[in-house]
């Protein structure tokens, strides 16, 4: 059918696959995810909708799902490979099931992982623009929004506190 698109079984995605694992391969499949984001990266590609649960894993290679936005045309490709790290650290940073004492290494392994692998300055000066703001919105409302329990909240604290390295 015309808007109808049909793949290949690609593999169960990583939220899952990570929630399922023992705490001794996430690093292993966060650094698969990141080594792939920065090579479609390098390549000059960006995903739109780059959350872990849209990063699947087969027979030990990456593939990626679920295009359907399309931010390509509101921002410059820098701004949207920008985008797609912030959305697969936040995926990560608030993904219900796993351990919360270790989301700050894991989220530190992906960022260090994806700009050694592609260490676009245009991409890490995006990103820091964006760390500024979610700095400057966690300092003034942080106090505040430690308050609340909500998986979403404190994810975005913890991607906040992972990102205020890159704004210097």
């Amino acid at each position: 059918a015309p808007d109808l698109l049909v793949m290949e079984f690609v593999g169960g995605n990583i939220a899952d696959t990570l929630r399922a694992s023992d705490a001794s391969v996430y690093p292993e499949l966060i650094r698969a995810a990141s080594l792939d984001m920065a090579d479609f990266h390098a390549r000059g590609f960006w995903h739109g909708g780059a959350q872990l649960r849209n990063v699947t894993l087969k027979d030990g290679q990456v593939w990626r799902i679920d295009f359907e936005e399309n931010i390509g045309e509101a921002l410059s490709l820098p701004l949207a490979q920008a985008y797609d790290v912030y959305q697969m650290l936040s995926s990560l940073m608030s993904m219900r099931g796993m351990p919360t004492h270790l989301m700050p290494e894991l989220g530190q392994l992906m960022l260090d992982t994806y700009f050694k692998a592609n260490p676009d300055p245009d991409v890490r000066q995006a990103l820091q623009r964006l760390a500024r703001c979610f700095c400057t919105v966690a300092r003034l409302f942080g106090p505040v929004l430690r308050l609340f329990s909500s998986r979403d909240i404190q994810g975005f604290l913890r991607v906040t506190d992972i990102l205020r390295e890159l704004r210097n």
